[in-house]
């Protein structure tokens, strides 16, 4: 080729050219990012990145929770404390999603260490966000966190109710799992029967229904249920107990429970407590099924003006086969 023949780029050298063109402009958008990918996030870096969480812009919101979530586990410490103490809902609300698709155990652990905090609200936010953390976990890591379980059961006996009330939840979505133990049921019960908040009632008669054959087989526990559905003035305590005993089945029926859930049937104002004693009754077998009170109970509901309690009715005379 003579010196003075145009130079003509081949095919491949433009897409050699157009390729270190982009690789450029995303290593100096980087480079000028918050949070660079060449080096580890200072201390500071990070309290002023979770500090954009508080806006309302979504979009902005979003782009910021994505950068923490690739700081990874160094951010952990900082979104707990966020999470625990700041008052800014949409700063609690970008930690939360930031935390919960986090797999990082030091998660669970600063939550754990947070449970016995001087601080009310500090231990009742402690319980809450633990329990999402962990529902959103493999068995393997919550398996690792069941030392949690004596805590929670002593903080049934905080003197908060809304910490009572919390403890009992994160109990209950743990349920069955945990393999429970006398003084689980024994504290749960103690919550039942004694509790002068209505949502501590309501959440540890949902926590026994969790239990499994453990809370089933306790007699305590089915007496504690059935005066609940009898005498609680409280709609969602009544529900509860009745969604407890639906959980129970053929374990839990005895002549006094088939009879309370019966009268609930007849009696009861309020429809979900209506409808969990139909799908309580349906999961009480041979037991239920050869009370004729029980039969025409559940068939005056067929026409029942809420499509739970009918669906319910029905289900559970299904269930009952020929007996009904």
């Amino acid at each position: 080729m003579s010196k003075n023949a145009a130079f003509i780029p081949s095919f491949r050298f433009k897409i050699a050219v157009r390729l270190a063109l982009v690789l450029l402009c995303v290593s100096s958008s980087l480079v000028f990012s918050d949070i660079s990918w060449g080096k580890k996030p200072t201390r500071e870096e990070i309290r002023n990145l979770i500090e954009k969480l508080n806006t309302n812009d979504e979009w902005d919101r979003d782009k910021t929770i994505e950068k923490l979530k690739k700081i990874g586990e160094d951010a952990v410490p900082f979104l707990v404390k966020v999470a625990l103490d700041d008052e800014s809902l949409f700063m609690r609300i970008g930690v939360k999603e930031v935390l919960i698709d986090s797999d990082y155990e030091i998660a669970g652990n600063e939550l754990i260490i947070a449970l016995e905090d001087t601080d009310i609200r500090t231990r009742r936010r402690a319980i809450k966000w633990f329990s999402e953390w962990l529902s959103k976990r493999s068995w393997n890591i919550k398996s690792k966190y069941l030392y949690i379980v004596p805590k929670l059961t002593k903080l049934l006996d905080d003197k908060n109710s809304s910490v009572r009330s919390s403890a009992a939840y994160a109990l209950w979505s743990m349920g069955e799992k945990i393999a429970p133990d006398d003084e689980v049921i024994t504290a749960l019960t103690k919550r039942l029967n004694d509790d002068k908040d209505n949502s501590v009632r309501s959440n540890a008669a949902g926590a026994l229904g969790s239990m499994g054959e453990k809370a089933a087989t306790d007699d305590e526990v089915i007496t504690a249920l059935t005066k609940r559905l009898n005498d609680d003035k409280d709609d969602l305590v009544r529900s509860n107990a009745a969604g407890a005993l639906w959980s129970m089945g053929e374990t839990a029926a005895t002549n006094e429970v088939i009879t309370a859930l019966t009268k609930r049937l007849n009696d009861d104002k309020d429809d979900l407590v209506r409808s969990n004693a139909a799908g309580a009754l349906g999961s009480m077998g041979k037991k239920a099924a050869t009370d004729d009170e029980v039969i025409t109970a559940l068939t005056k509901l067929l026409n029942h003006k809420d499509d739970s309690v009918r669906r319910n009715a029905a289900g559970a005379l299904g269930s009952m086969g020929e007996k009904a």
